[in-house]
């Protein structure tokens, strides 16, 4: 993956080691591979054979990395993605779907990670220590698999139907030299305001808001209330909600084990 962005033959070939592969890491691995070589130096003849192969694996692999990874290959080379019909869950043997506000949720299975925590020095209890700690996950959860864009939470705010109660009161707008496009991540939002963007969400797709109020004020780190309500999960909902700690880390690991995505070596 790393060398090939800058020294490959003809990537039309490279078809020819997965177009019928059922190995999803290999598939992945190649895909990958191709996306990395700049478009500027990619032969349209390249491009050609590769698009309806793309195409294909986005819109039909039953897997995740397949699905996420031939999106991403096409944005890169600025081919568009093959529309997808929405829906609210997965289908029958699929372990993804999007749904109608075009966000594409991945089906994380359940497992164990192990992750360092802290805890107090047995010996001196106003310390804390560095421990590994073994994260269980009972059950599969459903991940956006990338971060919610400028133009969906504009959507949010924009909404005529959605009351100005239930919208953040003091967000101030996309930061563009971060986010210079509506595609790129929506910046300045605090975790109140992805509350209410995930209430919303939930509403327009038809499913049970996973936050309600308390009906208290919450509190800062001092223990003193501050000017934000505060909320509580309710379990039995079926809508969106921001992931866990854990659930967040154990997506991101995908498997891995060491402390950095590529190894231990700082």
């Amino acid at each position: 993956i790393e060398a090939c962005s800058s020294w490959h033959g003809d990537l039309s070939k490279l078809i020819q080691l997965v177009a019928d592969s059922d190995d999803g890491p290999q598939r992945v691995g190649v895909i990958l591979a191709m996306g990395s070589v700049p478009v500027s130096d990619v032969l349209t003849p390249e491009k050609q054979a590769w698009k309806p192969v793309l195409a294909n694996w986005y819109a039909t692999a039953p897997d995740t990395p397949t699905h996420s990874a031939a999106g991403w290959a096409l944005r890169k080379w600025k081919l568009s993605p093959p529309k997808i019909t929405t829906s609210k869950s997965p289908d029958d043997g699929m372990n993804w779907h999007v749904n109608n506000h075009g966000m594409t949720m991945l089906k994380i299975p359940g497992g164990n990670f192990v992750r360092e925590t802290t805890v107090p020095d047995p010996e001196d209890p106003k310390k804390r220590i560095a421990k590994d700690q073994t994260a269980t996950l009972t059950r599969s959860f459903l991940l956006a698999d990338r971060e919610v864009t400028r133009a969906q939470f504009q959507q949010f705010m924009d909404d005529p139907d959605w009351p100005d109660s239930e919208k953040p009161t003091d967000w101030k707008g996309a930061r563009t030299e971060y986010s210079p496009t509506e595609q790129h991540p929506v910046q300045q939002v605090n975790w109140y305001d992805a509350v209410l963007f995930c209430n919303w969400l939930s509403r327009k797709e038809r499913l049970t808001p996973c936050y309600e109020r308390t009906g208290e004020k919450d509190k800062d780190r001092q223990g003193k209330p501050t000017n934000y309500d505060a909320w509580r999960l309710i379990p039995e909902a079926n809508g969106y909600r921001l992931p866990t700690e854990a659930e967040w880390e154990y997506a991101c690991r995908a498997g891995t084990a060491t402390m950095f995505n590529h190894g231990d070596d700082e």
